[in-house]
């Protein structure tokens, strides 16, 4: 389970991105940032038994990029101190192009995700792999009431790297994101203290 907010003061396009993104994780808990710091993010996480935070951060009124990041816990004891986010990774976007923009239906109650990855060569998609199968490992989704798998379709076209969705029926669904750099985290690599 992930708590999914975006960069401090989105755009109306940020915040519908945030909508359709968080639908797309089972378990999801999405959160208008505000004023949180991310001290204030990881103890929402944590109230809610969160795993990661992912941030949309926002670039010329678009989505320009997304964060991700893990909760670890460092000591014994039971405080917010106890805890740290370590950064997992980081998706640099080129465009998004939201479902209501394609005309296409939102991917709401999946299941299981999995990844497609027939037309993936370059450094690049290599990287995005590994980073949605560390994301995927950390959802767990107990509910009964989603029905489906989500498949990711990854596609290089150009210069960019696109990424689809689309369900077990073969529909096409959600929002479409071109990927133009990832950059995966390290253990070392720790966010500031704001």
């Amino acid at each position: 389970m992930f708590l999914i907010t975006t960069s401090r003061r989105p755009s109306r396009r940020t915040r519908s991105f945030l909508k359709e993104f968080s639908l797309i994780l089972p378990g999801s808990y999405r959160v208008n940032r505000g004023k949180f710091s991310f001290r204030g993010l990881l103890s929402e996480a944590l109230v809610h038994n969160c795993r990661g935070i992912i941030v949309i951060n926002t670039y010329k009124g678009n989505p320009g990029s997304i964060d991700f990041y893990i909760i670890k816990k460092v000591s014994e004891e039971e405080s917010l101190d106890s805890y740290q986010l370590d950064f997992l990774g980081k998706i640099y976007l080129a465009g998004v192009v939201l479902a209501r923009e394609r005309k296409s239906p939102l991917c709401a109650g999946v299941r299981n995700i999995e990844i497609e990855t027939e037309r993936c060569f370059s450094e690049i998609c290599k990287r995005l792999i590994e980073l949605i199968t560390k994301i995927i490992s950390l959802i767990k989704d107990t509910s009964t009431t989603n029905k489906y798998t989500l498949y990711i379709i990854l596609e290089e076209r150009k210069d960019l790297l696109e990424l689809r969705m689309r369900t077990s029926q073969r529909n096409v669904c959600g929002f479409v994101l071109r990927i133009k750099k990832v950059i995966l985290g390290n253990k070392d690599a720790r966010i500031p203290s704001t």
